[in-house]
């Protein structure tokens, strides 16, 4: 968040002030004034944008601009040196707590400790910000509001209140009110980013979209928001080479961005890229491992890589198409055609499931098809079932298929005989383990040995048998080679789902 080092100004009815810097200038109180009065005129947004645009494309090339409003006092804090903007100690230590709660996303605690910091120090433009911010991101908007609109009040270089309240007026559907609070925030290439952002894939607009986020780029060039946003909106317009450049260039300005690589990703599958495009996808999903929808992309894409080839040029004919593996005994399985050639749909229920699910228009090649799914067996004792139950729920919630015998063993089954068969089928094998299983004998030690059985033939060095501690054991012997993975501490939902994901050494 920029700030100015000027000497406080009378208000004037115009005046010619320097820029903060080259990327930023204050609000155009012109098209400030053109919004209040045009908003009942058809496209009144779209002629404010356009009329915002020229006017920072004329100026952008020199500092001294003609704002003809008056201009509020600079920020009421200047020339302190490190990253706090204020010296006072008690504000210090709140501020600096509250923005350590934000990492982890703990938002009530951060809330907490940024009020105290605006009690100490309420004049202060960031403090309010983070504290509207945090509110923000609490889902307690209606707070959140005073503290952003005092933020604009004490700080007038800072576009960053107007994006939160724009992304807040969004998120209800109001897009206009949105827009119109970015066009009174100050020019910044952020606030050019989030004006192209919010009308989402509106192709009427696709022109000016393009002009605002070229005119973002070229005022802050290693804004990496603004490279992704003009991948996808080249990638919708076909410019396929051009959009990959763009992505490209976002992830490396930030390479951690999960959304720049799952933009990559698709642009390179579009190109038949697919390895490559694999490779994007498995980069996104170390920052998102728990992400559904990612997950269920990168199966599918897994699934036509291990099927090779080249999907028919004709309407397939579903009695013939088969699949390229087996799945547990009892599994419903229901090939539907497809409008698409080359393709089907396949409907799918586990044993117990209630409900089926449906993949669509999944490639034929050479009369077989994959499926995107991963299987997960969980091996258990009895007296550990209602722990292993919730397990096996979130690993659901997080886009595994999950064989546990209890719901997937039907009266009547020969139940050995299943088990065994889906302990072949599965993708993979979780071993719980607590003081009450390794004392017990019997089928659980069972599993265990068919299962190990099962992974000697299965290429070395890949994934099959995971042991799960529920509670602190010793690992026994046969196990003690695999690394376990301990419940008892945080993040493990996250570390199994990494761990049953595709290899990235396969890249």
């Amino acid at each position: 968040m920029a700030r100015d080092d000027t000497d406080k100004r009378s208000p004037s009815d115009k005046v010619i002030v320097r820029s903060v810097q080259p990327d930023y200038l204050l609000p155009d109180h012109e098209v400030i004034e053109y919004v209040r009065t045009r908003r009942n005129e058809p496209d009144y947004l779209e002629k404010a944008i356009r009329l915002r645009v020229r006017k920072i494309s004329r100026s952008k090339h020199s500092l001294d601009v003609n704002l003809g409003a008056p201009i509020p006092p600079p920020p009421n804090i200047m020339k302190v040196k490190g990253p706090l903007p204020y010296m006072h100690a008690m504000a210090k230590q709140h501020y600096e707590e509250g923005q350590s709660w934000m990492r982890v996303k703990d938002h009530e605690k951060a809330i907490g400790c940024f009020k105290l910091a605006a009690a100490v120090r309420p004049n202060d433009d960031l403090i309010q910000f983070d504290l509207g911010y945090a509110l923000f991101a609490a889902g307690r908007h209606n707070e959140a509001v005073p503290h952003l609109t005092k933020a604009m009040e004490i700080n007038a270089y800072s576009s960053a209140p107007h994006e939160v309240l724009a992304v807040m007026y969004a998120e209800k559907g109001d897009d206009a009110r949105a827009i119109e609070t970015l066009l009174c925030a100050p020019t910044s290439a952020p606030m050019l980013t989030t004006i192209a952002e919010i009308p989402g894939k509106d192709e009427k607009h696709a022109d000016l979209e393009r002009e605002v986020l070229e005119l973002a780029l070229e005022l802050k060039p290693d804004f990496y928001l603004t490279h992704e946003l003009l991948a996808r909106l080249l990638g919708r317009l076909g410019e396929i080479d051009a959009a990959i450049r763009e992505a490209e260039q976002a992830l490396q300005l930030k390479p951690d961005d999960a959304d720049a690589a799952i933009v990559l990703a698709d642009l390179k599958y579009k190109a038949g890229a697919l390895e490559e495009s694999r490779h994007y996808l498995l980069t996104a999903q170390r920052s998102r491992p728990l992400d559904t929808n990612l997950r269920r992309v990168l199966d599918r894409l897994e699934a036509e890589l291990t099927n090779p080839g080249v999907p028919d040029s004709t309407h397939v004919d579903p009695s013939k198409v088969t699949l390229s593996r087996r799945l547990p005994r009892g599994t419903t399985l229901k090939f539907l055609r497809s409008d698409k050639p080359g393709h089907v749909s396949v409907r799918l229920r586990l044993p117990a499931q209630k409900d089926s699910c449906e993949f669509t228009d999944l490639p034929v090649k050479n009369g077989v098809v994959a499926l995107p799914i991963t299987i997960v067996f969980v091996c258990h004792s009895r007296q550990d079932r209602p722990t292993v139950e919730k397990i096996a729920e979130q690993l659901q919630s997080a886009g595994f298929y999950v064989w546990i015998d209890k719901k997937d063993l039907l009266p009547g089954d020969p139940w050995e005989e299943v088990i065994e068969d889906a302990i072949e089928t599965a993708d993979f094998v979780l071993v719980s383990l607590s003081q009450r299983s390794l004392k017990k004998g019997g089928y659980y030690w069972r599993e265990i040995r068919y299962a190990l059985q099962q992974g000697d033939r299965r290429p070395v060095g890949e994934r099959f048998i995971i042991p799960v501690m529920i509670e602190k054991v010793d690992i026994p012997k046969s196990l003690s080679k695999i690394h376990c993975e301990d419940l008892t501490q945080p993040g493990w939902l996250e570390r199994l789902a990494l761990a049953m994901s595709p290899d990235p050494e396969k890249d």
